[in-house]
């Protein structure tokens, strides 16, 4: 199975071969972030560059920069901008796992804290890294903290 790099190259090859300059420019930006964060990690004395699931991550912050934007947009009467960024979410999201429901979340939050005997709010910093561990890039974790604490009793 090819790697999120080539997946995403070969995405953009075939972009530019239909002239889907919306994919195509999306696209060139997710590469071009790649490319940004592999010469930090080489700097860090990563030889290979990030990993998949760090791209995943990245690919999940663009599309949540990209709703924002798109929000600030609508909200200001700028509806080409926000069509444009919904537009974008949709390129980028065709990379990323399928999202938990709500209702997956809190399973997920149950099974942690129950596999990991996770008891009170101290132990929040525990219950998301795992979380973040076992789910990358399928669960909204502003969602999770918010489900997380209030099982935890906060």
């Amino acid at each position: 199975m090819a790697g999120m790099r080539e997946t995403l190259s070969q995405t953009l090859e075939l972009a530019q071969s239909v002239d889907d300059d919306t994919a195509t420019n999306t696209l060139r930006l997710i590469m071009t972030a790649i490319n940004d964060r592999d010469m930090a990690a080489r700097a860090r004395g990563q030889d290979k560059g990030i990993a998949d699931y760090e791209i995943l991550e990245l690919l999940q912050t663009m599309v949540k920069q990209r709703r924002e934007d798109g929000a600030y947009y609508k909200d200001h009467n700028q509806g080409l901008m926000a069509e444009h960024e919904k537009t974008e979410i949709g390129v980028i999201q065709q990379f990323l796992p399928r999202q938990f429901s709500d209702k997956e979340i809190e399973k997920a939050i149950m099974q942690v804290i129950a596999e990991k005997e996770i008891y009170g709010l101290k132990s929040m910093g525990v219950l998301m890294a795992e979380l973040r561990r076992k789910n990358p890039a399928q669960i909204d974790f502003t969602k999770a903290a918010v489900m997380a604490k209030q099982k935890l009793g906060g």
